[in-house]
């Protein structure tokens, strides 16, 4: 039930929620209720709208800081961000999509780039989508689930598992994103990314910030084989 909740949909009625769930209604206001109880969900009555409540926040804020991805991944993207001189982030698959969790720039740029955490990426379009793709089955059932246009084809993934990364330009204009797995016992756990703008040529396969990128990517992956 709260899964449904999204910054598209931040509000759902007990209608939409029990169309969604295929549950009968007494069933779902039953779920409502405890949920109320207990904070995770608020109830506006005068809208009769559900939205997510006030205890999800300190639920998030520990289960990220209870990640041993982003506490080892912290000082990788800062050295990444300031030898690249580019906006590093790393994203975790949420069980949608990919979602931001850590952004760091120490860019000496006099525009820069704002990223923010808790983002969530699109699937199909953002380089870290295709790379969880490319690199997860739970994330291609997700897709096949809304199947139609815009999947994106089997040889698209083959190229980023045989690049080991993926670029995607043009998803927010004049902005290129490039990403790279991280790999934890031959699981995909996240994605390093560099993000700047496209006139940086970092996109470009042969872009010493490409090497960096795939560098900062492994050694998470390995200290976190470490830490199992």
């Amino acid at each position: 039930m709260l899964a449904l909740f999204s910054p598209a949909e931040p509000e759902l009625t007990l209608a939409e929620i029990i169309a969604r769930l295929g549950m009968s209604r007494a069933t779902v206001h039953r779920y409502g209720m405890s949920l109320r109880s207990t904070g995770l969900l608020r109830y506006d009555a005068v809208r009769g709208t559900y939205s997510l409540g006030p205890r999800v926040i300190e639920l998030g804020r520990t289960a990220l800081a209870n990640l041993s991805i982003i506490k080892i991944a912290t000082p990788a993207l800062e050295r990444l961000s300031e030898a690249s001189n580019e906006t590093a982030v790393l994203s975790i698959w949420d069980g949608t999509a990919p979602i931001v969790v850590n952004v760091v720039d120490r860019t000496d740029r006099l525009v820069s780039i704002a990223i923010r955490t808790g983002s969530r990426l699109p699937l199909r379009t953002s380089a870290q989508g295709h790379v969880f793709l490319a690199y997860s089955a739970v994330a291609r059932e997700v897709d096949a689930r809304h199947a139609g246009a815009g999947r994106v084809p089997e040889r698209r993934l083959q190229e980023v598992r045989d690049a080991g990364m993926a670029t995607s330009d043009g998803v927010i204009a004049g902005i290129t994103v490039v990403a790279a797995p991280v790999m934890q016992q031959g699981e995909i756990a996240g994605t390093i990314g560099l993000v700047c703008q496209q006139e940086s040529g970092v996109g470009e396969p042969r872009s010493p910030a490409i090497e960096l990128l795939r560098r900062a990517a492994q050694d998470v992956g390995e200290q976190l084989g470490e830490h199992d």
